[in-house]
């Protein structure tokens, strides 16, 4: 479109866009004229482009190119731009509540640059003019501005009310469920174009393509992607392989792709540097299916690892340039009988039987070279990964290859330390459009365990509410600090609920509306990591009070400790909601196209990632030294107070009859302490969950965190005679009451 810098569209026009048929071959030739003649030399004017896909009508990006030139009469410009399959980025401009703000795609690193997405109905730069124009676009188009509209497939004309008859005749019909798309007959020849489904190729989608199917041996760990290399022609050429990205799905251990092209070798890559040979021409593993479609199986054994060239030669040889090194690649495989293959920085080889001996066939592959991807901010790749697309030119598909502790279609999950997140850990397990029943067994058995930790939490925390709530106790601080405890841990475990639910009915598509997603994603997290600090600050308030009782003894002011309680449970809990702000502002929802799945994302920058692990830790391992040395001073403080008295008994014996008589006080430290223990060994392991495939051992150190908070009635209740008989008490007067009624 050619408009002005008031929005006014001076003139359009469309085009039908293919890219398997048209990527790199053809230039569209479009003539924009003004509106009026001459132009009107006073406004700027600009070539504005917008993309929709033309099967679903979904809005893809905009781009804005202006005319530098204005005092021509005549503008020439030669434009080209990259579609890129992710969603275009929003801006914060409310667009007069009745359109989208979106930022252009070439302007995306500009706040200024932006274009108002006006709603059916409205128009204008900023969305203010209302129309009722969109009356007249077919209810399958899309009505754009006014008297612009944008046609589905199989129709066209103005208003889109025409069917398109080309693909509705017998010759001209695809096969084996193409989808016909008729192209514009101003740059083609060919009347339509056959977009064969996955399986089927050449012009009509009637050829059957090669189908391959790829397993993994039981040693070998199943990777998130492979990259598979196809050797189509004679060795040494200087032809590229046929290079296929696979994404493996979480709930497979195997994989199947369709390739039209023949070829006599093939090579997998499971990582960056670990490659296997997976086929040969003299492999014997060919099949016919029920289709009579050709089949192969290729097999991922330990047994064909290709090995780096700098394990199989001496130094002296692996020092030599690769021009003098080459002639000494038939050693590896005259050496070593087992050996099936190796690569070196350029070329790969594999070792080959001939006249009962072992030759070296090697041949370019260009595993280290990265096709970048272009048009895009690394493809959409987060946390370090690597962008690949499948050709530098007209690429057909874009993964990330994820550094370590990452994955996700985007790497955008970790899986290690302080960063492990219940979305991580589960959110690849759950099927999307499944009903629960049928959801995998990792997802069946975490429900069953959230679902028995809230159950024993909600009647532990409400009994533990009930009993912390009487007078006798509430006397002194440390009553008050549990009674707030309870409360704390009540709500974390309801928000742990909630978080499980929401997790699952969302990753179900079952719940979509994005507003809730968005409040739940920028919400729930915060606040469940919010109550676990607190829970953790509060019972390192009824350590560090009952030691200080020990100390003080008769002297210790009850009243004075009341007072001082409600202040410090008001500021534990503001300064831990403070300090943990920033968590909702760095969340947002994140579009995975590929997965059609809507992930919580969470990004920090290097300061706000180093602000986040140092606040994460104070409020993790200061509670813990607090529990730990209380424990400790309580026991030795009394011990050594009573050694004063009876001096018969040995410190030694002091020390174990204190532990006997204060158990109810050491008890509850020493669980708490042992819980901490656990949550710091999975959070400092060296490693990570490398692969979200086995999630058991990262499950159980999330759910270890929340142990305290469900067994608040264990750890101070049941040790404790005085906490014990004022629950009876509570549960005696409930029953009563109940059957008074």
């Amino acid at each position: 479109m050619l408009i002005d810098n008031e929005g006014t569209i001076q003139s359009h026009d469309q085009i039908l866009y293919v890219q398997k048929f048209d990527c790199n071959l053809v230039n569209f030739n479009i003539y924009l004229l003004y509106r009026s003649r001459p132009k009107d030399t006073m406004k700027n004017y600009s070539i504005q482009i917008h993309v929709y896909d033309k099967q679903t009508l979904e809005y893809r990006g905009s781009w804005l190119f202006p005319l530098v030139y204005t005092f021509l009469p005549v503008h020439r410009m030669a434009i080209e731009i990259t579609i890129s399959s992710y969603r275009p980025l929003r801006c914060s401009f409310a667009c007069n509540y009745h359109g989208e703000c979106v930022k252009y795609i070439n302007h995306n690193d500009e706040n200024s640059l932006y274009y108002c997405r006006c709603d059916p109905g409205w128009s204008g730069k900023d969305c203010t003019i209302k129309h009722d124009t969109c009356n007249l676009c077919a209810r399958d188009s899309l009505c754009m501005y006014q008297n612009i509209c944008v046609c589905p497939l199989g129709k066209e004309g103005s208003r889109c009310y025409l069917k398109s008859t080309t693909c509705s005749s017998s010759l001209h019909r695809c096969q084996n469920g193409g989808l016909c798309i008729p192209s514009d007959m101003r740059r083609r020849k060919n009347n339509i174009y056959c977009l064969c489904p996955e399986g089927f190729s050449n012009q009509i989608c009637s050829k059957l393509d090669l189908k391959v199917r790829v397993e993994f041996h039981s040693n070998i760990e199943t990777p998130q992607s492979i990259i598979i290399y196809l050797i189509q022609h004679t060795i040494m050429t200087t032809n590229k392989p046929v290079s296929i990205y696979k994404k493996i799905p979480f709930d497979q251990n195997s994989i199947s792709f369709y390739t039209p092209n023949r070829f006599f070798l093939a090579f997998m890559a499971l990582s960056m540097n670990e490659y296997y040979l997976t086929y040969t021409i003299h492999d014997n593993n060919s099949l016919m299916n029920e289709n009579n479609r050709r089949t192969i199986l290729m097999r991922v054994q330990s047994d064909r690892r290709c090995r780096h060239v700098r394990e199989l030669l001496n130094r002296t040889l692996i020092s030599l340039h690769l021009l003098r090194r080459i002639k000494y690649y038939q050693l590896p495989c005259k050496q070593q009988w087992n050996l099936a293959c190796f690569y070196d920085e350029k070329y790969m080889c594999y070792c080959t039987n001939r006249n009962e001996s072992r030759e070296a066939q090697c041949f370019t592959i260009g595993h280290n070279e990265m096709n970048s991807c272009q048009g895009m901010s690394n493809g959409g790749c987060l946390n370090g990964a690597r962008c690949f697309q499948d050709q530098l030119i007209c690429p057909t598909m874009v993964t990330c290859v994820c550094a370590e502790c990452f994955y996700g279609t985007h790497c955008q999950f970790t899986t290690q330390g302080f960063g492990l997140s219940l979305d991580a850990i589960l959110g690849y397990h759950i099927q999307s459009n499944v009903p629960f029943l049928r959801q995998p067994l990792v997802i069946k058995v975490s429900a069953l365990l959230v679902t028995i930790m809230v159950i024993i939490g909600l009647l532990g925390n409400l009994l533990s509410i009930l009993t912390f709530h009487s007078k006798t106790i509430c006397e002194v601080g440390c009553g008050l600090y549990l009674f707030a405890n309870a409360i704390i841990s009540l709500l974390t475990i309801v928000f742990l609920m909630a978080k499980f639910s929401l997790l699952v009915l969302s990753q179900m598509t079952i719940i979509v509306q994005r507003s809730f997603l968005i409040f739940n994603c920028r919400s729930m997290d915060f606040i469940l990591g919010a109550c676990l600090s607190m829970g953790d600050w509060l019972s390192g308030c009824v350590a560090i009070e009952r030691a200080f009782v020990t100390y003080k003894r008769t002297s210790f002011n009850k009243t004075k400790s009341r007072k001082i309680a409600r202040w410090i449970i008001l500021v534990v809990c503001s300064v831990t909601l403070l300090t943990r702000i920033y968590d909702p502002i760095h969340r947002n929802l994140l579009d995975d196209n590929e997965e059609q799945r809507i992930w919580c994302m969470i990004t920090y920058n290097s300061f706000y990632q180093m602000l986040n692990s140092t606040i994460t830790m104070f409020h993790f391992t200061v509670p813990f030294a607090i529990n730990l040395i209380s424990a400790l001073f309580i026991i030795f403080m009394v011990a050594r107070q009573r050694a004063f008295v009876h001096k018969e008994q040995t410190y030694k014996q002091h020390i174990l009859q204190q532990f006997r008589r204060h158990q109810h006080i050491i008890i509850s430290p020493c669980i708490l302490t042992a819980l901490a223990i656990s949550r710091l060994i999975f959070s400092f392991l060296p490693g990570c969950m490398n692969s979200p495939r086995n999630p058991w051992l990262f499950f159980i150190a999330y759910i270890i965190s929340f142990m305290p908070s469900t067994l608040m009635f264990v750890v101070y209740i049941l040790p404790s005679k005085i906490y014990r008989g004022e629950c009876r008490n509570v549960l005696t007067h409930i029953s009563q009451r109940l059957y008074s009624r």
